[in-house]
């Protein structure tokens, strides 16, 4: 459907994310690690280049190191403090410390969210009316700009919009289950006993899975060709966590 002029200039397309590489594809069992994505150079998208500055670094491992401690008062920039009042009032004397769980909210984000809703009708994206026309083309550009920020060419991937990362997952077992019971073959999983309890609560979905307890078993697993792991032609799933909940410990990438 081509959109009206007079849309396309309400939709602010930004192309100032410098896209990392794409998500290495892997034989045998998939892989599937909400916290984090594995990136290889190994496929390079027909997008423009983005010079990727990290790349070039001369730093050595040792020079990433993060000091934790926590500043003085005194030793936080001005700025610091007028953006987190500015951007964050709702913090004012509190110490918020589940980020990662929860992201914060910043005050512009829902004042401009607020405004956008306000100056455009939104219609059902899947009918043909103008408000429609502009949802439906809201969503197209935000999948681009996010296959894009991967460095994802879309005529190879496509991306689904969920509810959150047990959504996610979920969606992820039930395509496998789909396929298992179309070519009646059972589903193969296997998780980290670091995964969260989103990825362990796949293994009911299945009579075949494994825990790994170490990353010595799991090292074990993938250079034994797949030994104790999906037999052939048998789909298989293995999944792990980039962060562990538990202990914070940052688990392998290279798996």
């Amino acid at each position: 459907m081509d959109i009206p002029a007079h849309i396309i200039d309400a939709v602010h397309i930004s192309s100032d994310a410098s896209p990392p590489k794409r998500i290495k594809s892997t034989s045998g069992a998939s892989r599937i690690s909400p916290n984090s994505a594995h990136f290889s150079s190994h496929y390079q998208a027909p997008f423009a280049p983005v010079d990727d500055q990290s790349s070039q670094s001369d730093l050595e491992p040792e020079d990433y190191a993060t000091d934790y401690t926590t500043p003085d008062a005194s030793e936080m920039p001005d700025d610091v403090e007028e953006f987190r009042d500015r951007e964050y009032p709702q913090l004012k004397g509190k110490t918020y410390l589940d980020h990662g769980g929860t992201t914060l909210y910043a005050k512009s984000l829902v004042e401009e969210f607020s405004a956008d809703l306000i100056s455009n009708l939104y219609g059902n994206p899947h009918s043909a009316s103008t408000p429609s026309a502009l949802a439906g083309h809201r969503v197209d550009t935000i999948r681009d700009r996010a296959l894009r920020f991967f460095n994802a060419d879309p005529e190879h991937f496509d991306l689904v919009f969920v509810a959150n990362a047990t959504a996610a997952i979920k969606l992820v077992i039930d395509c496998f289950k789909d396929h298992a019971a179309a070519s009646n073959t059972p589903v193969w999983y296997g998780y980290h006993k670091d995964a969260h309890t989103s990825l362990v609560g796949i293994r009911e979905s299945t009579k075949l899975h494994r825990c790994f307890a170490t990353d010595e078993e799991v090292d074990i697993w993938i250079n034994s060709g797949g030994l104790g792991g999906p037999r052939a032609r048998q789909l298989g799933l293995f999944a792990y966590p980039g962060q562990s909940n538990m202990t914070g410990r940052r688990l392998p990438l290279n798996w």
